[in-house]
Order: C-alpha cells, then sequence, then structure tokens
C-alpha cells in the first residue's frame, strides 16, 4: 500500500509545535520537527550538554476523546498530540496514558526522561473557535403544529 504523502497542513501543525514547545524552553535547547506521515511526526528535543530525545507527535486540526479511539499512542516512548484546541476532558485522557499536549491557546503539558524536562502551561479552558452548530429546524412536532396554526 502506498504511502500518503505529507500535506502542507501537517507539516504547519508540526512546526507550530515545535515553534510553540521552543519558545517555552530556554534559548540554549533546540526542538526541530520532521513529518513522518501526513498527521504524524517526530520532535527532537535537545538540552545544552547535547542529550536529545525523540517524541512522536500527532498533528491534528481538532482532537477529541473520541479521537483517541482512532489514534495509536505509542506506550513505549513520549508522545504529544499537537492541535489547535485540547479539551480539559482530553488532557486529563492524553495525562492517564502518559502523553503530553500542546494547543495553540497555550496548553502545554510535556514530560521527559532525558534529558529531564516537565513543561506544562495552561490557557484556554474554553474552545476559542468552536465549530458550528446546526441552527433551528423545521423538522419535528413543534414545526408542524406552528405550520397548522399559520
Amino acid at each position: 500500500m502506498p504511502r500518503r504523502a505529507i500535506s502542507e497542513t501537517g507539516r504547519r501543525r508540526l512546526a507550530d509545535a515545535a515553534r510553540r514547545l521552543g519558545d517555552l524552553l530556554p534559548g540554549d535547547w533546540s526542538v526541530t520537527g520532521t513529518a513522518t506521515t501526513a498527521d504524524t511526526g517526530e520532535l527532537t528535543v535537545q538540552a545544552p550538554d547535547g542529550t536529545a530525545t525523540s517524541v512522536y507527535v500527532i498533528a491534528a486540526d481538532r482532537f477529541e476523546p473520541r479521537d483517541l479511539d482512532r489514534w495509536r499512542i505509542p506506550g513505549d516512548g513520549p508522545s504529544v498530540v499537537a492541535a489547535s484546541w485540547v479539551s480539559p476532558r482530553t488532557r486529563e485522557l492524553l495525562r492517564d496514558l502518559g502523553a503530553g499536549f500542546i494547543d495553540a491557546t497555550g496548553n502545554v503539558e510535556l514530560r521527559l526522561a532525558t534529558p529531564i524536562l516537565y513543561l506544562r502551561t495552561d490557557g484556554a479552558d474554553r474552545d476559542p473557535n468552536p465549530p458550528p452548530r446546526k441552527g433551528p429546524s423545521l423538522r419535528g412536532a413543534r414545526a408542524w403544529a406552528l405550520l397548522r396554526t399559520l
């Protein structure tokens, strides 16, 4: 089966995650990102003493609790979810799995054993760009009652 091409959107999400993480670290630390598939990649975090570790990244526009079943989060190394916003419930579930998260609103949690690193910042608890909700429907018993009245 042919491998899916790495999309520009996937590369941009991974670069944004690397930039956000790099902004939180001291200046002598470095973070680089490499896309491996359309929606996954790898961040390499390097300490000033030269020790480095690779972090598996799932880069998605939206990541909700139901997405945990769809994405396989490996348990053999550090991993993070990078999204535009990660809900409080999703953050809790990711912590239970031992995974971290990075979102555009400032919610960040990352734990590394080598080099030793623990980052946690709190951002928005509510989605700044919620998906549009459907408007009222002209179906159902109330709509028919209104139509009969008119």
